[in-house]
Parts: structure tokens; C-alpha cells; sequence
């Protein structure tokens, strides 16, 4: 896999999880698109396997991105959902990647949820 792969799976992966009602305010977030346009980002995205240092797990709890709706309410975009053999897919693309690349897990995080929030974002997907 990788990084355009990368892209494109978390984009569609977080897609799906719309619509998205925030459970203060009960507004109704329609597309990942809204969501980034109405939300303001809390908190660097994180990996809770790479963060516990877990690179070889079996079954990988996944990463998370924190944003706070307009109402104040925190709301969280999570991998946890997705199917097994891709978040392992996934995890090992990242331990392979923050080697490579000499960066932190939070920190390569933090660049995919700004290049899925660019693609969210374009017109021409």
C-alpha cells in the first residue's frame, strides 16, 4: 500500500461513517465535507497501538481525531469500525512509514488527516 492507497481508504472509510449527528446540538453532519467545514480540530490524530507501542498486534484498537462541534461538544472520527485485515494493513504501513520517514506516529497522522481533509474537500475527487 501506499500513501495515495492510504488516502484514498481513509477518505472512503471516513465517508461512510456519515451522516454523523452530534449528540449535544443533534446537528446532522450530511458529509465528511460539513464535518470539516463545521468542526474545529482538538488535539493531534493518534494511533493508541503505536502509542502503546504495539506495532505487531493482532488485533490493532486503532487511531482517532478529535473535533469539536460548533455547539462545543467533542466529536471523534475513529478507525475502529473498519474491517480487521485493513487496520492491520493500515498499522503496518504506518510503523513502516514513521521509521522511514523519521517522524512520530501523531505527527504522520497528522499529515494523512490533512491530506484526506484536502481530498474531502475538492471538488474533483
Amino acid at each position: 500500500m501506499n500513501e495515495d492507497e492510504v488516502i484514498r481508504v481513509l477518505h472512503e472509510h471516513f465517508e461512510n461513517l456519515f451522516p454523523k449527528i452530534c449528540p449535544n446540538c443533534n446537528h446532522c453532519f450530511r458529509s465528511l465535507r460539513e464535518y470539516i467545514r463545521i468542526t474545529r480540530r482538538l488535539a493531534p490524530a493518534i494511533s493508541f497501538d503505536a502509542e502503546l507501542n504495539n506495532w505487531d498486534t493482532t488485533l490493532p484498537i486503532g487511531s482517532m481525531a478529535l473535533a469539536a462541534c460548533a455547539c462545543g461538544t467533542t466529536l471523534a472520527l475513529s478507525t475502529m469500525s473498519m474491517e480487521l485485515p485493513l487496520r492491520l494493513e493500515l498499522l503496518n504501513w504506518l510503523k513502516n512509514e514513521t521509521r522511514r520517514r523519521g517522524v512520530t506516529s501523531s505527527e504522520l497522522l497528522e499529515y494523512l488527516r490533512e491530506r484526506v481533509r484536502h481530498r474531502a474537500e475538492s471538488p474533483e475527487r
